[in-house]
């Protein structure tokens, strides 16, 4: 699925990035590379693991594909970030926006995308959400074959999300938005969907066994 934010972060991050200015030109700009500070202000940081990147905003040109094992990018702001074979295994992904990121074969084993301490803007004003909805923000995001076990989601916007083939066994998604999103071939064993949105959503050959629905039942068609 290929919205208009996934073409935007095409430009401006896998191809010849740039940013938008008055008038609609484009403007140079260089994604991060692996060792680069991003972030500006007094919140920065060198990605990496165990890295306190908390409240950074690098949006559209972060770029890492390596060790990001247990990094804290609590309510950083990651718009279209290109997360391709990175490892977050144990993150604090609290609060994070990672709207239209590609996190294709990523690893979320262990990640934390609970509520944040300080809900930003961005999540407040979340649609389909309501007042308790302070997961992380991943609406469109490519997340195909992501490792996504245990991860905490709950309350999370997934809306139009890519996880077809992810592992999301055990996985919390408890009160999620997934309208309209790709759950094909994904792995749900164990996980938790109650209450969840699945309006529009696509199940087809998801594997649910001990799977707790949106409407509290248990699905076991695939154990």
């Amino acid at each position: 699925m290929t919205g208009p934010g996934v073409l935007w972060r095409r430009v401006l991050v896998a191809g010849a990035a740039g940013v938008v200015l008055a008038g609609g030109l484009i403007a140079p700009a260089v994604a991060a590379a692996p060792g680069d500070r991003i972030g500006t202000g007094k919140h920065t940081c060198v990605p990496g693991p165990g890295a306190n990147c908390r409240d950074v905003s690098h949006k559209w040109m972060f770029e890492h594909h390596g060790d990001l094992s247990g990094a804290k990018f609590a309510r950083a702001k990651l718009h279209g970030a290109d997360l391709r074979g990175v490892n977050l295994k144990n993150a604090n992904l609290r609060g994070v926006v990672l709207r239209y990121a590609d996190g294709r074969g990523a690893n979320f084993e262990g990640a934390d995308f609970g509520p944040a301490a300080q809900p930003t803007r961005i999540m407040r004003a979340m649609p389909s959400c309501g007042t308790n909805c302070k997961g992380a923000y991943l609406g469109g995001a490519n997340l195909s074959d992501a490792n996504l076990s245990g991860a905490d989601l709950e309350g999370a916007y997934l809306g139009n999300a890519d996880l077809s083939g992810a592992d999301l066994s055990g996985a919390d998604l408890e009160g999620a938005y997934l309208g309209g999103a790709d759950l094909s071939g994904a792995d749900l064993e164990g996980a938790d969907l109650d209450g969840a949105n699945l309006s529009g959503a696509n199940l087809s050959g998801a594997y649910l066994c001990d799977t707790r629905m949106s409407d509290g039942s248990i699905n076991d068609s695939s154990c």
